[in-house]
């Protein structure tokens, strides 16, 4: 069965998205790691008071070993009150100076203990807004491998950590049981896995079997 999808251009349906008018930005709340402000923003005639989270950049990074699996962790999450299935990632200190990409393989080593061989391979591949609605901060996306265990954690005293190694082959099945639920981690692998030149095609016909116009060569 060959899917045949229907080729368009982009076109508006209803409705026009515009930007408005940022007034103000008054600080409400100051927290070690993020501040709460009002933003007082217009439409038009419309004035309306909207809540912003300001924080500095956040990376992560999907780290595979020789192996052909991802190390990954299990970490108790305050905000959930549950233990979650992650890649490592964090905040972007001004120590990386200022460098994603060294902040994300620093997380990596002080929580995990691997590091990249010599002759690994490290890329940016995605540069994504947190959440739009509410931050205002990106989240920085990194491939890297081969990995491997060099040394023990390296855990701040709130942390407790659990490492595992997951072959590549069971991380999709993870996904559909919701067993990694973390959005900015399943964003890191979906960029991970479109470094494939098969990811088109294999993005194309799963959504593809949706519009109905499935054809018999």
């Amino acid at each position: 069965i060959t899917l045949q999808i229907v080729r368009m251009k982009s076109k508006r349906i209803q409705g026009v998205a515009k930007k408005w008018t940022l007034l103000r930005d008054v600080p409400e709340f100051q927290t070690p790691i993020m501040s709460l402000e009002s933003r007082y923003c217009s439409l038009g005639s419309r004035q309306h008071r909207f809540f912003v989270l300001k924080g500095p950049p956040w990376c992560n990074v999907v780290p595979i070993t020789p192996r052909g699996t991802v190390v990954m962790v299990w970490q108790y999450r305050v905000g959930t009150d549950a233990l979650s299935l992650e890649i490592r990632g964090g905040v972007v200190d001004p120590s990386d100076s200022r460098s994603p990409k060294r902040a994300a393989l620093r997380e990596l080593l002080e929580e995990t203990g691997y590091a990249p061989l010599a002759q690994a391979r490290c890329i940016e591949v995605s540069k994504t807004f947190s959440n739009p609605a509410i931050f205002n901060n990106r989240t920085h996306s990194f491939l890297v491998g081969p990995v491997e265990r060099v040394a023990k954690q390296t855990l701040d005293p709130q942390e407790s950590i659990s490492v595992v190694e997951i072959p590549i082959r069971k991380i999709p099945s993870l996904i559909r049981q919701g067993k990694i639920g973390h959005a900015l981690i399943l964003n890191a692998i979906l960029a991970s896995a479109l470094q494939s030149n098969h990811f088109d095609q294999v993005f194309t016909g799963a959504l593809g079997a949706f519009t109905g116009k499935n054809s018999r060569k």
